[in-house]
C-alpha cells in the first residue's frame, strides 16, 4: 500500500515530505480579487468547522459510512485554506473542534493499529487541533486583545501560513513570561471550566482527551517524527504546557507513571526534531529530564532510525526547503545550529547518510562567501570541526564499510572543502592561520 493513496484518509506519510506545505499567501491573492472565491472559501471552510464541532460535542465516534456526518480530506483542506483570515481562527476557537479532532485522529488504522501520522488525513487532522488550541489557549491570556488587534493589518494577511506562526510565537512568549513567575498564574486556566461561546462552556481540554492525545501521539512516534520536520514552523509549546502541568497536577498512580514515560518521549522528539523552538523555560525543561530519570535523554528516547530521520530532514532543510516560499534560505549559522544537535545523536547505522550531510553543508558554506564579515569565517571554522566530526564518525566504521568513506573523501574533493580555506583566508588575511589549520 505504501504506493498507494487511502479512499479516504490520502497519501502516506511515511517519508519526510518536503512538497507537502501550507503556502496560504497564493489563496489570499485569489481572494482579494475574486468576491466568489471568498464566499466559497468560507462556506466550505465554516460547514466543515461545523461537522467537527458537532463530532467534539456528540458522543458518537466518526462514521465514514455516513454521508451527512463524514469529515472528508477535501473539508480538512478547506479548513486550512482559511488560515490567511482571521475570522477562520475565532471559527476554530472551540475546545470541541480539538475533541473532534482527536476522535478523527484515533480513527486512522494502519495495519490494525492507530497510526494517524500516517496519512494526509491524519496530518491536518493535527495541524487543525494544534491551531485550535493555541488560540483558545491565546485567549486565556492578556495579550489575546493586543494579538487580535496587530493581526487585523492588512500586511498580514500574506503570511506564510496565514497567522500561525506569529500566534504560536505569541502563545511561546505567554507561557515564557508566566514561568518566570514564582507562581504561574496561567495553568490552572487550563484546566478550570469556562463559557467558550454560545454553544459550549467547559474545559480547554479534559485530562482524558490530552492523555489520549498524548497516547495518540507517543504509539505512532516514528511518523510523528516526520510531521514534526514536514511541518517545522508549527509550535506545539502550549500543548505541551498543558500535559507538563496535567502531569504536575495530577496524583500519583500506575497511569500516570504510563503517562509520564509517554510525554518524555514526545518531549524529546520534539525538541530534537525542531531544534531552535522554545518550548518554555529551562525550569521546565529541568524537570522534564529529572522526569525521564536520565540525563541524556538521547540514549533513551532515540534509535538509529530517529538518527536517519534527522540526518535526511537536515539535508532537505539546507537545500530543498531553503528554496521553498515556506522557510528562510538555509545559511551557515542555521547549519552550526542544527549540526549541534545532529552529531550527538549519531548512531550506528547511519554513516551512508554522512556524504549528502556533509555535501549540503558545504554547499551551505559557499552560498555565504561571498558575505563579508569575521563572523561569516568564525561560523565556517565551527562547521569545518563538526565535518571533522563526521569524517571521523564514518572513518570509525570503515572496516564495516569502505564505500561510505570512500564516498565522503569524493564529497570532499568534489565540493572543494580546501577552496573554502583559501577563500576565507583571501577575505580575512589575520585568521589565514586558523582556517589552514582547521581544514588540515
Amino acid at each position: 500500500m505504501t504506493d498507494q493513496i487511502h479512499p479516504h484518509w490520502g497519501r502516506l506519510k511515511d517519508n519526510y515530505d518536503d512538497k507537502y506545505v501550507y503556502d496560504t499567501g497564493a489563496i489570499y491573492q485569489q481572494a482579494m480579487f475574486s468576491p466568489r472565491v471568498i464566499e466559497a472559501l468560507h462556506d466550505d471552510g465554516t460547514e466543515a468547522i461545523g461537522k467537527l464541532r458537532a463530532l467534539g460535542e456528540s458522543s458518537e465516534e466518526p462514521d465514514r459510512e455516513d454521508p451527512d456526518n463524514q469529515i472528508t480530506l477535501l473539508m480538512l483542506h478547506s479548513i486550512l485554506q482559511l488560515m490567511p483570515f482571521k475570522c477562520s481562527l475565532t471559527k476554530l476557537g472551540s475546545p470541541l473542534v480539538i475533541r473532534g479532532c482527536i476522535k478523527l485522529m484515533r480513527s486512522i488504522k494502519r495495519l490494525g493499529r492507530p497510526s494517524p501520522f500516517s496519512y494526509e488525513y491524519g496530518y491536518l487532522c493535527f495541524r487543525i487541533l494544534n491551531i485550535a488550541f493555541d488560540f483558545c489557549a491565546l485567549q486565556l491570556s492578556d495579550r489575546y486583545s493586543s494579538w487580535a488587534t496587530e493581526m487585523t493589518q492588512p500586511q498580514y494577511g500574506f503570511l506564510k501560513e496565514g497567522h500561525v506562526p506569529m500566534m504560536s510565537q505569541a502563545i511561546s512568549e505567554v507561557l515564557s513570561d508566566c514561568t518566570r513567575e514564582l507562581k504561574d498564574p496561567y495553568s490552572p486556566m487550563f484546566f478550570a471550566s469556562r463559557h467558550w461561546d454560545d454553544s459550549y462552556t467547559g474545559l480547554l481540554i479534559t485530562p482524558d482527551d490530552l492523555v489520549l492525545l498524548g497516547k495518540i501521539m507517543d504509539e505512532d512516534r516514528k511518523h510523528f517524527s516526520i510531521f514534526l520536520r514536514s511541518n517545522y514552523e508549527l509550535g506545539l509549546s502550549a500543548l505541551m504546557y498543558a500535559m507538563f502541568h496535567h502531569i504536575r497536577r495530577s496524583p500519583y498512580s500506575p497511569d500516570k507513571v504510563t503517562f509520564i514515560q509517554a510525554f518524555c518521549r514526545i518531549y524529546f522528539r520534539l525538541l530534537f526534531a525542531t531544534p531552535g523552538y522554545s518550548l518554555c523555560q529551562e525550569w521546565m525543561h529541568k524537570c522534564v529530564v529529572q522526569l525521564s530519570g536520565t540525563q541524556d535523554p538521547s540514549l533513551a528516547f532515540l534509535d538509529v532510525e530517529d538518527s536517519k530521520l534527522l540526518l535526511r530532514a537536515y539535508v532537505d532543510r539546507l537545500t530543498t526547503l531553503s528554496d521553498s516560499s515556506m522557510h528562510p534560505p538555509a545559511t551557515t549559522p542555521l547549519a552550526i545550529k542544527l549540526l549541534h544537535y545532529l552529531i550527538p545523536l549519531l548512531r550506528d547505522g547511519c554513516e551512508t547518510l554522512i556524504p549528502p550531510v556533509i555535501q549540503a553543508t558545504i554547499q551551505c558554506m559557499w552560498r555565504d562567501i561571498n558575505s563579508d564579515g569575521t563572523l561569516l569565517v568564525e561560523a565556517c571554522l565551527h562547521i569545518l570541526n563538526y565535518i571533522t566530526c563526521l569524517v571521523q564518525f564514518v572513518a570509525a566504521r570503515a572496516r564495516n564499510d569502505r564505500d561510505t568513506l570512500h564516498k565522503v573523501m569524493n564529497v570532499l574533493f568534489d565540493e572543494g572543502l580546501v577552496n573554502i580555506g583559501r577563500s576565507l583566508s583571501s577575505k580575512t588575511p589575520h585568521l589565514s592561520r586558523q582556517s589552514n589549520s582547521s581544514i588540515g
